[in-house]
């Protein structure tokens, strides 16, 4: 994924190093979904490389939960050696962040789990105009319905 960037935190300096620029913040605007601000623990300032192993960050880079720290507020906590993901923003298109869900410690995956059916595809969709055509075409060609005029037809059709 081209938002995905991995930190390798391989030693206390580096985790040191990291998290001693001061170039984390909570970012603490209103949540907005076109501009994607909002929530996390947000880089502010670009942060070099670690070491060969993780990538450089930027400012607007956000932390994200996962299973070695599942509350981004809790970063003062974490040791070394282990691995961060943060989320490039700026890199990122309709997906805004990784689904869990589909991660495989759960059994799920795309192509497993999801199949196209009848029901959604045709008999909820396609199906359901072709039939609303052919009842309003047998309504207005007098097939259905009482005598009268179209309007009364019609008044009678919508009851």
């Amino acid at each position: 994924m081209a938002a995905e960037k991995w930190i390798e935190i391989n030693s206390e300096e580096d985790l040191t190093t990291l998290f001693s620029h001061g170039a984390f913040a909570f970012d603490k605007r209103k949540p907005s979904r076109a501009k994607n601000t909002g929530g996390g623990l947000r880089v502010t300032c670009a942060v070099p490389r670690l070491n060969a192993a993780s990538e450089p960050l930027l400012a607007g880079d956000r932390l994200h939960p996962q299973p070695n720290l599942p509350t981004t507020s809790k970063y003062t906590e974490i040791t070394a050696p282990l691995r961060l993901r943060f989320w490039r923003t700026s890199a990122e298109t309709l997906m805004k962040f990784r689904n869990p869900l589909w991660s495989g410690g759960f059994g799920l995956s795309l192509v497993e789990t999801f199949s196209i059916d009848y029901l959604h595809t045709v008999g909820l969709g396609v199906m359901g105009f072709i039939v609303l055509e052919c009842f309003w075409r047998a309504v207005a060609s007098q097939r259905i319905g009482g005598l009268g005029d179209a309007h009364a037809r019609e008044a009678q059709a919508c009851l």
